[in-house]
């Protein structure tokens, strides 16, 4: 599989910045979910379920970014098929 970087991409400002947004909310949910899995052991059930929420939290803004950048994707896709048609 070839890897393309994402400098070789153009993207828009949107792209860019929905891209970020979705970046940042996966990697505060991946850590959620590693400091409760290192912690959770050692922590009274009320702090569990603390940490629980918050990774569960993040995992809804994680999914929430992800989709709101695909869904602005899939809109550049549906423009490209429009703008091809059009000069087909």
């Amino acid at each position: 599989m070839t890897q393309v970087h994402q400098s070789q991409i153009k993207w828009c400002g949107l792209c860019r910045h929905l891209s970020g947004e979705f970046a940042t909310a996966a990697r505060l949910y991946s850590e959620a979910v590693a400091l409760l899995a290192a912690i959770a052991p050692n922590r009274p059930p009320q702090e569990y379920n603390r940490l629980r929420h918050a990774a569960e939290e993040a995992k809804r803004r994680s999914e929430l970014a992800g989709l709101a950048f695909e869904q602005h994707l899939e809109s550049h896709h549906r423009t490209a098929a429009i703008a091809a048609a059009a000069t087909a």
